[in-house]
């Protein structure tokens, strides 16, 4: 080998030389460029997968977000709406006590005619699919129900121990004229076999009769009726 070197023109000699002076620091060269290229490559895409992932985890977050907070707004809306019925109704329960017992008191009727005519009005009027208008007397007697009539239910309870009937009864009493109050409670009727149901009722305490004029809607019925 070393013969043939000697032998071989100038020119081919500079290039034996030459060639592995300039190729060797080139392919060293290509070889780590590209690792750094390779490298530098994948970081650009880390930085843009976590950014792609965290914008997508903002975006899902305002998104839930919104959504829960349109069911929060149409939960409201939806309760304001049902307490408003309810308080028309009894508005209007309320108005026809108040017209017979102003018969009473013009002396067309007797005063058990009057209760006798108020008593019919409400007892055959309903709230609805799931509701009814219901009265009963501040010591928690039921005037008029649809299933529990002439029980007294001044005891009753709710899970926690409130006893909402006499909660009921006394707001009845300390209430001013023309006030509608609110409250809700779980309540059994011997119709659905007693299962404990969520009411939302709106009453008026009609002083003349010491009646609490009542209107009430089961609320586990209608949420089962939403979509």
């Amino acid at each position: 080998t070393m013969f043939m070197i000697k032998h071989l023109k100038l020119r081919w000699k500079l290039l034996i030389m030459i060639v592995p002076l300039v190729l060797v620091p080139m392919i060293l060269s290509t070889i780590i460029i590209g690792s750094v290229a390779i490298k530098q490559i994948y970081q650009e895409v880390t930085i843009a997968s976590k950014a792609d992932l965290e914008h997508m985890s903002v975006f899902t977050h305002d998104l839930l977000k919104g959504y829960h907070q349109q069911l929060e707004f149409h939960s409201v809306e939806l309760q304001a709406e049902r307490r408003r019925k309810l308080g028309d109704l009894t508005e209007l329960a309320y108005r026809l006590v108040e017209s017979q017992y102003r018969q009473f008191a013009d002396g067309i009727l007797s005063e058990e005619q009057a209760k006798g005519y108020a008593y019919k009005s409400l007892k055959d009027a309903s709230v609805g699919e799931f509701g009814y208008i219901y009265v009963m007397n501040p010591s928690g007697d039921l005037i008029v129900h649809v299933d529990r009539e002439g029980e007294n239910v001044i005891d009753a309870t709710d899970e926690s121990g409130r006893t909402f009937i006499r909660e009921i009864a006394q707001n009845a009493v300390q209430s001013k004229t023309a006030e509608t109050l609110f409250i809700r409670y779980p309540w059994s009727n011997r119709s659905d076999g007693y299962r404990l149901q969520e009411k939302e009722v709106a009453y008026r305490y009609f002083r003349p009769w010491d009646w609490i004029i009542a209107a009430g809607s089961n609320l586990d019925n209608e949420e089962r009726q939403e979509p």
